[in-house]
């Protein structure tokens, strides 16, 4: 599959679900609060026009069977942040 935009991700795959398998988010915790406020600065420079684009490495899941929701394997935290 072709590397796609975010929101390309989000129109081809409107509904994500994060199954059980998923560890803890840990964005909120106070002992992430630098990795957070880092990766927040990343998002506002691109936003603001500073930076023309920003890597988030990949988002691995797959569609169900039933076809709508996207299991997210890997990505929570930049899915759960963006």
């Amino acid at each position: 599959m072709m590397p796609m935009t975010f929101l390309g991700f989000l129109d081809c795959y409107p509904h994500i679900e994060v199954p059980m398998l998923q560890r803890d988010y840990a964005q909120g915790r106070l002992s992430q609060k630098n990795v957070a406020d880092n990766f927040l600065d990343a998002l506002f420079e691109v936003v603001k026009g500073k930076k023309p684009a920003l890597h988030l490495d990949l988002i691995y899941g797959y569609k169900d069977q039933e076809g709508g929701v996207f299991k997210l394997i890997d990505g929570q935290q930049r899915i759960t942040t963006l």
